[in-house]
């Protein structure tokens, strides 16, 4: 299937951004920041964003006129550099469609653009992470070799300290 770029025009076809936000809603009630609230509104203004901004990027990935998959990046300077860098900010994949091409294509596609748009690093960063171990460990093998396949080279660690969720679903 082939990649193309969000426009202009999709913000007005109907339905179009709600099916790459309930994308987004999916991958976020998988994740490890599952516990923040998913706020649409949030991602359909970045979604727009992206769109209409011509430092990023909204490419999306569709089977049967529907979408199946999306991919969110933009560029930015560095603090100490006026060099661009790229970095992806969300992969949508529809989960029917997670062990197909259509991942690549995107990953694909997102490098060709940070290339044409003459980026000294492109970055991609998944540090969402699954919520269950299972699904983490098996991601982060295969993400790593596609990762590879793409020519990316793993660099530097995330860590993170998250707040605790308490049993009447507060946080601390």
């Amino acid at each position: 299937m082939p990649v193309r770029e969000l426009n202009f025009t999709d913000l007005q076809r109907p339905g179009c951004l709600e099916s790459l936000i309930d994308l987004g809603s999916y991958v976020h009630r998988r994740s490890a920041y599952k516990h923040l609230k998913f706020d649409r509104q949030t991602l359909r203004d970045e979604i727009s964003k992206a769109i209409m901004d011509e430092d990023s990027l909204a490419i999306v990935v569709e089977r049967d006129e529907r979408l199946v998959g999306g991919l969110l990046a933009y560029l930015e300077t560095p603090y100490f550099s006026k060099e661009l860098q790229s970095n992806d900010q969300i992969v949508f994949i529809d989960p029917r469609y997670s062990n197909t091409l259509d991942g690549p294509r995107l990953i694909s596609r997102y490098v060709k653009w940070a290339k044409s748009k003459n980026a000294s690093h492109i970055y991609f960063c998944h540090s969402f992470g699954w919520a269950d171990r299972d699904s983490q460990e098996a991601n982060q093998k295969m993400g790593k070799y596609l990762m590879r396949h793409h020519g990316f080279k793993e660099m530097g660690m995330l860590y993170r300290i998250e707040k605790e969720v308490t049993s009447d679903g507060t946080m601390r």
